[in-house]
């Protein structure tokens, strides 16, 4: 744990490393996660409405989230200066975005096309999120984000160590298979919170798995799958979901996170091995009186200090890292 701790890597629960080293299959997060620097390319309000008014209701319905989506937007509309307006009965619907009441009594909702509108404006097609006033549609907004740097060489890393790498991603399929071909794995789109569940379920059949997120949306995939790993980056309930969590958001501790796991399961097999082995070859000696009580007294403790050393092992200093 110390060892992880130089790397920026929290690890809550020891036994989580112990069941990392046996996992096959690792379930990644697109949005926060495998990618970062979210921000809105392109904005559109159509109607008759007030443009500032709009913009001012979507800002209060991103206060209800921590998204990395309605970030963006919170902060393109306080560049602009305009305040939150005041709304009502605030709720966030998981993986579909967050709704309210505007002060004239309204329904006002903010998230994914499909969830606000079953028919969306022709030109609003692509927008990662919409507003909507009553039922009407009234504004779009385009994101865009770019992959983390450190993506390619964890994917890589993990895929290298025979892992089985996946994306599971509740963003549009045009968006996540982007992604997924430049890392080269497979992937699964517009999943809700309930689907990423069932997905893992399906995965578990043929393995252990290991989810790795950072939202609000992921945190009941993090808490169902075998090893859950968050990022710092992320939201406070998907950190403290996760037995693993990295400070850092580097993706690329996660090939390494393997290494050390697969090392520290084997330095457990190895202590136990030779303890059991140790006890049942000299105690009987030692009873027997084959064996002086002293020597066999020395012996359990030199018995000891080579299960130490081997463990202390583990803790050794990497180097720069």
């Amino acid at each position: 744990v110390g060892r992880c701790m130089r790397r920026h890597v929290l690890v809550r629960e020891g036994d989580a490393l112990e069941r990392l080293a046996g996992v096959t299959t690792f379930c990644l997060d697109k949005t926060g996660t495998l990618t970062m620097g979210c921000r809105v390319e392109r904005m559109e309000i159509i109607g008759d409405g007030n443009r500032d008014e709009t913009l001012a209701l979507a800002a209060a319905l991103t206060r209800s989230s921590t998204h990395v989506t309605a970030e963006a937007i919170a902060a393109m509309i306080a560049r602009e200066g305009i305040d939150p307006a005041a709304i009502r009965d605030v709720q966030s619907v998981a993986g579909l975005g967050v709704q309210a009441r505007a002060r004239s009594g309204e329904a006002v909702r903010l998230g994914r096309p499909e969830w606000i509108a079953e028919k969306v404006p022709d030109t609003f097609l692509g927008s990662r999120c919409v507003l909507a006033i009553g039922e009407k549609v009234v504004a779009g907004f385009w994101i865009t984000e770019q992959v983390r740097p450190s993506a390619e060489g964890a994917v890589a890393g993990l895929v290298a160590r025979g892992r089985y790498v996946t994306i599971l991603s509740g963003d549009q399929p045009l968006r996540v298979k982007a992604v997924a071909d430049r890392l080269g794995v497979t992937w699964q789109a517009t999943l809700l919170p309930a689907d990423k569940l069932r997905a893992i379920a399906a995965l578990r059949a043929t393995g252990r798995v290991a989810m790795v997120g950072d939202g609000i949306n992921d945190t009941a995939a993090l808490a169902t799958a075998d090893v859950g790993i968050a990022l710092g980056c992320g939201a406070d309930i998907a950190r403290w979901t996760a037995p693993i969590c990295l400070l850092d958001d580097n993706l690329s501790h996660l090939p390494w996170l393997v290494d050390l796991a697969v090392e520290t399961r084997r330095t457990i097999r190895w202590n136990l091995l030779w303890a059991f082995g140790y006890n049942a070859a000299c105690i009987p000696l030692a009873a027997s009186g084959v064996v002086h009580p002293a020597l066999a007294a020395l012996a359990m403790v030199a018995s000891s200090l080579l299960v130490v050393g081997n463990s202390l092992r583990l803790g050794k200093a990497e180097g720069a890292t």
